[in-house]
């Protein structure tokens, strides 16, 4: 085939001059379905005076130079519809625009297969992408340059080189899909196997969770049992004990009466151990009742002083009262007797002789409508991680300096229990080494007035008797006959409490608490359930905590339960 002339179409202006007035710029046909791509040639030839085009593809692309006869075309190599080999291959088979300069614009990896079909298709110069400024203006003053017109590829080379290309290509990728179809398999097999393995995890979470429940029960039980079967030999014990040192069994020395003394306070010691596993198995298991009646504190700290006086008095520690003048309001002054005994107690074992406590009850000034005790001793103080966990049931303080004997640990998370049943607070404040005050805070009206409950229930009489007896008690209370109207209306005003039954028609029990955990994580819910071993609970159990009773349930253990879990939030209100 003989070469024929170039009849070169040379800009007014040279390249990387402006084009002056009067001059015609020199058009660039940018092709790219990358518009990220398309958009950076486009950038940095503007900036140089080109009049810029852009296509997405080879057959957009060519369309375009047909119409607009531009003076040089960068185009990509691999493009949807039409790639930059057959674009090229057929602008050179068309006598109207087969002479236009094509420059090859394409990813850094393609360079050596472009290379071999550029060739085919007249092309001479081929850039990696990025291209920068100077290269894309040598690249066109280049192919401008140039004197002789490319060649029509031949058909049978251009085909037999382009589907080589293609085949290896697709045989290319063939391979990596089967790679990553092998990959992901084994992802597959191994999630398949982490799913397996979260399952069986589940389950046995389920089962160690069951067993716990169990064994707490068994644990509360066996408490409660065995306190009772020891309460009954140990009073007898005391009592005899009292006859004996009374001298009504016969004349006693003094060593046998200093031994009869031993063994009483050693029954009193173990009377009031066995007590306090009594009162937590009942606050554990919502059977903690109050017999809330109207009274003086300045009462209780006067029986409070003379009960304990005497054990300061061997000590020689200094005991002092400080009592404002308050009105009576209504509280259990046995068990609130209990928590000052328990303060006090402590703060005796842990002074040491010639030390001062003091007993002070007054308003309070932080917490409006409550009436504040506090039981200050100047002995060894509490770390700062024994304050946080003082509170905690079975947690107890070394005594360092070896006074009193250990107990049970119970003591102070019966009081914190007992103080929350009374919608109060109680909290200490403690520095090693200088002594330790313990607070508490009582709601000098009833505390059910402030409390708003919502009870759930799609039996009618089961929600009216329960509503006529809390308001009887002075709560707030509105009822719900499934857990869908039940969340609507806590999206209207939100409850301090929330008392449902499980089995429900729309919605039920553990449908509605899942949805509680969603939006109010913290809110109190009591379920009251006949069936404590359905699947129902099982259900409720993933969206925990909630505290569980048997249905029915008397009043008279459910509120000292709804005055204990919502007592807090009444005094942020």
């Amino acid at each position: 085939m003989t070469e024929t002339p170039l009849e070169t179409k040379r800009p007014t202006a040279q390249s990387g001059e402006k084009a002056e007035a009067g001059q015609k710029a020199m058009t660039v046909l940018v092709v790219d379905d990358s518009p990220t791509s398309r958009m950076s040639v486009t950038r940095l030839l503007r900036d140089e005076g080109y009049r810029m085009m852009i296509a997405g593809d080879g057959e957009e692309a060519l369309a375009m130079v047909r119409a607009e006869r531009p003076d040089v075309v960068i185009t990509d190599i691999l493009m949807p519809l039409m790639d930059g080999y057959e674009f090229a291959r057929r602008l050179r088979a068309d006598p109207l625009v087969a002479q236009t300069p094509i420059i090859f614009h394409t990813a850094g990896y393609e360079l050596e297969e472009a290379q071999s079909l550029a060739d085919s298709c007249g092309i001479s110069y081929v850039l990696s992408k990025p291209a920068q400024r100077e290269e894309l203006r040598q690249a066109i003053d280049a192919v401008l340059s140039e004197t002789r017109a490319p060649l029509a590829p031949p058909e049978e080379s251009f085909y037999r080189a382009h589907r080589r290309l293609l085949t290896d290509k697709l045989s290319e990728k063939v391979i990596q899909l089967e790679a990553a179809l092998a990959e992901s398999q084994k992802k597959e097999i191994r999630l398949q196997q982490t799913i397996e393995e979260t399952i069986k995890a589940e389950r046995a979470l389920e089962r160690s969770n069951k067993d716990l429940l169990h064994k707490h029960e068994e644990i509360q039980s066996f408490y409660h049992t065995v306190s009772h079967e020891l309460k009954t030999p140990l009073t007898s014990a005391r009592e005899f004990v009292s006859i004996v040192m009374d001298g009504l069994a016969g004349p006693l020395n003094e060593t046998q009466r200093e031994y009869l003394g031993i063994a009483r306070e050693s029954c009193n010691r173990l009377r009031v151990c066995i007590n306090d596993l009594m009162d937590a198995t009942r606050l554990e298991t919502g059977k903690m009742t109050l017999e809330l009646q109207s009274g003086s504190i300045a009462t209780v700290v006067q029986k409070l002083v003379a009960v304990l006086g005497p054990v300061a008095k061997r000590k020689e520690i200094t005991l002092t009262t400080r009592v404002e003048d308050l009105p009576d309001f209504p509280f259990d002054e046995n068990r609130i007797m209990q928590v000052l005994v328990n303060l006090l107690n402590n703060a005796l074992k842990f002074t040491p002789d010639g030390g001062q406590v003091t007993i002070a009850a007054g308003a309070a000034r932080d917490y409006p409508d409550h009436v504040k005790v506090c039981v200050k001793d100047t002995g060894c103080g509490l770390a700062n991680g024994d304050v946080e966990r003082i509170f905690e049931r079975l947690y107890q303080v070394p005594n360092e300096n070896g006074g009193g004997s250990p107990g049970v640990g119970l003591g102070l998370y019966i009081s914190r229990e007992l103080v929350q049943c009374h919608g109060g607070k109680i909290w200490a404040e403690s520095e090693l080494g200088k002594g330790s005050t313990f607070c508490f805070v009582l709601p000098k009206h009833h505390p059910s007035e402030a409390i708003q409950v919502l009870i759930v229930d799609d039996e009618e009489r089961t929600r009216d008797l329960m509503k006529r007896s809390l308001e009887r008690e002075g709560f707030q209370v509105t009822t719900a006959e499934n857990g869908a109207i039940a969340l609507e209306k806590m999206k209207q005003r939100l409850p301090d409490i929330v008392i449902t039954d499980l089995m429900m028609p729309k919605m039920d029990g553990a449908e509605m608490l899942k949805q509680i955990r969603e939006s109010w994580s913290l809110l109190p819910v009591v379920i009251l359930t006949g069936f404590p071993n359905n699947d129902q609970i099982k259900r409720a159990m993933e969206f925990s905590p909630f505290t569980l009773m048997a249905k029915p349930c008397p009043i008279a253990q459910l509120i000292p339960l709804i005055l204990r879990l919502s007592g807090t939030k009444g005094l942020h209100k």
